[in-house]
């Protein structure tokens, strides 16, 4: 658990700013940025039950005390997380089963990946990858921009819809890791539906 904490610290102390190290809420872009490369920057193994329990353990201490610019932070880490884990579960999940439908190995699964890659993706899922990899508060403009040309609110309902069935059912039930992708992407169907009805 300690090492988890000092992972979570080591985030929390992206979002300060360099000069005075305080917190300046909301987040201006650079300490977003800086956050995020900071999480990418770990090994996805110590992304674990432990790291999430210690970001929410921090959470609800933080939430104790009054301290609602940290728990808004901490939050950030999360979304952050939760967009980064399920991007990567999304780009396994399609080079194996790849794979599975190619009746090949893990190496073959890997080279379709790359061809798909190449060839390029489908304007919705291209959308949603963009969605995960952004800031949560990037969202609703995002959406109404890249709803506005190949892509409908009903596909990417859809394709989240699919993410969802693919990558969070595939977790271990009751998980921290389960619960967080799943509120995530939750919030995501939300956003996307409220933003359909003002289009």
């Amino acid at each position: 658990m300690e090492d988890r904490a000092k992972l979570v610290e080591k985030i929390v102390k992206a979002a300060a700013e360099p000069d005075s190290g305080e917190f300046l809420v909301p987040l201006s872009v650079d300490r977003l940025d800086s956050m995020r490369s900071t999480l990418e920057s770990i090994d996805q193994h110590d992304l674990d039950e432990g790291f999430l329990s210690t970001v929410d353990a921090w959470m609800n201490k933080s939430h104790e005390d009054g301290l609602d610019g940290m728990v808004g932070i901490l939050q950030k880490a999360l979304q952050m997380y939760a967009g980064n884990a399920i991007l990567n579960a999304k780009n396994e999940l399609q080079a194996s089963v790849g794979a599975a439908v190619a009746g090949e190995s893990q190496a073959k699964a890997d080279q379709i990946v790359s061809e798909q890659e190449a060839k390029g993706s489908k304007p919705v899922a291209l959308l949603l990858d963009k969605l995960l990899s952004m800031d949560t508060d990037s969202w609703d403009q995002e959406i109404k921009n890249g709803c506005s040309g190949d892509v409908s609110i009903k596909s990417l309902t859809g394709e989240t819809q699919r993410v969802i069935e693919a990558v969070v059912l595939g977790l271990e039930n009751g998980s921290m890791a389960q619960r967080v992708q799943a509120e995530y992407l939750k919030e995501l169907v939300t956003r996307i539906e409220t933003v359909g009805k003002q289009m």
